[in-house]
């Protein structure tokens, strides 16, 4: 057969599907996809519009599909003109989470009949979506205080959370709230009060905690000696440190009584004796006690006598009283009752 007439063959046998190619062909013009607003807060609903035109000779039926990113937003049958007619369709979404998202549409032809030009068939566009964590209207990225808690972002340590700025121990109670902020096991007024930093568990950076440093301002010295005061008051009320700075403090065991008869102090394993800012302590290696009156106390301050009955003995006393009282109550009232019927009685005779 000839070059010709094979090239007039094919023509013959490739005309039907040409002219059903051209019967069905579906658009989406250039900006033909958009949305209502590109910048949006999550929970804020956006409204998607799209254009399909019909570039075929013919009526087609097809389905528009819209998606963010892999997740299906809707999908919409429609129904084109031939002749160039437009459709339009619209799409509305929902936001749950912040980012970048990529919306797009796409235009699909009945799977038997072939769309000859399927790159005009989809369209995308892009859309930001913003948190709003303290729900006031401004987005997270242009909102000052996240949190609304009254704390800049810059200054805030949790920025999300309205009940924490600053936890230094990281105990999840904000400093405001946290009676120890460092955690060293000093209330903040302890660690105001002693000179040291309310916001740091090891203020001289010895690497012992302040409670634990018997020096926690000098980072020379961590332990050892134990300072203590050992001059009794008047009535057996112990001074304190700011009380005895003008007190002589006697560390023989034998010298144990004042011209006023009270006891100055007996103290055992004396290391050295110190004057530091004028106050006058005995320092030791180990514990040691002092007498007041007929009362041992300890270095604690804690006084050995019935004071100090734990709390079960205290609970035994009161049950034992309560049952004594109440054994009282009920015996008094079963008198007054046979009083009674004695009386009834002795009347009822005569």
């Amino acid at each position: 057969m000839k070059p010709k007439y094979l090239l007039l063959a094919l023509s013959l046998l490739l005309a039907p599907i040409a002219a059903n190619a051209a019967d069905n062909d579906l658009s989406i013009p250039g900006g033909g996809f958009y949305a209502n607003d590109t910048s949006v807060l999550v929970g804020q609903t956006v409204k998607l519009y799209g254009t399909v035109n019909n570039l075929g000779t013919v009526d087609t039926e097809a389905t528009a599909v819209c998606k963010a990113g892999a997740s299906l937003v809707n999908m919409k049958s429609l129904s084109a003109r031939s002749g160039g007619a437009s459709e339009e369709v619209w799409f509305t979404w929902t936001p749950v989470s912040p980012g970048t998202y990529t919306l797009s549409l796409n235009v699909a032809l009945d799977g038997s009949i072939a769309d000859p030009n399927l790159g005009d068939n989809y369209a995308e566009v892009q859309i930001f979506v913003d948190g709003d964590n303290d729900n006031d209207g401004i987005g997270d990225t242009e909102d000052p205080d996240d949190d609304n808690d009254g704390v800049p972002d810059d200054e805030d340590d949790y920025p999300l959370d309205p009940t924490r700025s600053k936890d230094t121990d990281g105990d999840g109670e904000d400093d405001s709230t946290d009676s120890d902020d460092d955690n060293d096991g000093l209330f903040d007024w302890e660690d105001e009060a002693q000179g040291t930093s309310p916001t740091n568990y090891d203020t001289d950076g010895d690497g012992v905690n302040d409670k634990d440093d018997a020096f926690p301002t000098d980072p020379n010295r961590t332990e050892g000696d134990i300072a203590i005061p050992v001059n009794p008051g008047p009535e057996g009320q112990v001074l304190g440190l700011e009380d005895i700075a003008e007190e002589d403090v006697s560390t023989d065991s034998s010298d144990t009584g004042d011209d006023n008869g009270r006891v100055l102090g007996i103290a055992t394993d004396t290391k050295e004796i110190y004057d530091e800012h004028t106050t006058n302590t005995i320092a030791l290696e180990r514990k040691a006690s002092y007498s007041i009156g007929d009362k041992a106390q300890t270095l604690d301050g804690e006084v050995r006598g019935w004071l100090s009955w734990p709390n079960w003995l205290w609970l035994l006393a009161f049950l034992t009283g309560l049952g004594a009282f109440i054994f009282f109550i009920i015996w008094r009232k079963r008198k007054k009752e046979k009083d009674e019927e004695e009386a009834e009685s002795k009347n009822n005779k005569k």
